[in-house]
């Protein structure tokens, strides 16, 4: 004798197999979307690793331009003796010796300096020329080549410590003239990226003093 109760407990009823689907559908949903989720994480850190990259090996190169500068003398018609190098708070310009990629090499100006792009935001350029001996004062930036070095900045700042003219001891000065009788003993370069609040800083010495 067949027992009647055994054909309602066989298979599955259709809410069941409804229910099943449902809660199959959620779980997929929710799979992809974490894997959505971090494959943009990752991409976010990739990101952000590039662009550290790029911005060490970027200091990087502005430090042993910076550090190798020359201390040259340019002497005016009126006896004035002008040190080669000159800065503020928004540009340094300086000789140095030429970049490794130029073959012939001797001797180049630069030319660092702060650009303002209403739509990009801040950027850090290198302007550079080859030196001219024949030459008593700085020609960039309207000559010479210029490189993009940093963008998508909120703020760029250079800033100069050294012993200035009546003062007995050095200090940090956001200006540094060429009248001045000695070159600084460091220069330093604070910039913030746009959408940190934490200022970057790179204290660059100068090897060399006169």
């Amino acid at each position: 004798m067949i027992n009647p109760k055994s054909n309602n407990s066989a298979g599955f009823t259709l809410l069941e197999i409804m229910i099943a689907l449902l809660l199959l559908a959620v779980i997929t949903t929710t799979s992809v979307s974490m894997l959505f989720l971090n494959i943009k994480g990752w991409e976010r850190v990739a990101d952000n690793s590039d662009r550290q990259l790029a911005e060490l090996l970027t200091m990087a190169r502005v430090e042993q331009i910076i550090r190798n500068m020359i201390p040259l003398n340019w002497q005016q018609q009126n006896r004035t003796r002008l040190l080669s190098f000159t800065g503020d708070a928004r540009q340094v310009q300086f000789i140095a010796p030429a970049p490794q990629q130029y073959q012939p090499g001797g001797l180049f100006e630069y030319r660092l300096a702060l650009e303002d792009d209403f739509e990009q935001g801040a950027s850090l350029v290198l302007d550079y020329i080859p030196y001219n001996p024949k030459k008593s004062q700085f020609v960039l930036p309207q000559e010479g080549r210029r490189r993009l070095l940093l963008s998508g900045l909120e703020h760029v700042e250079f800033s100069y410590f050294g012993l200035l003219p009546n003062r007995n001891e050095p200090e940090w000065n956001d200006a540094w003239e060429q009248l001045n009788n000695n070159y600084p003993e460091l220069v330093k370069i604070s910039f913030t990226e746009v959408g940190t609040s934490r200022p970057r800083e790179k204290i660059v010495r100068i090897r060399r003093s006169d």
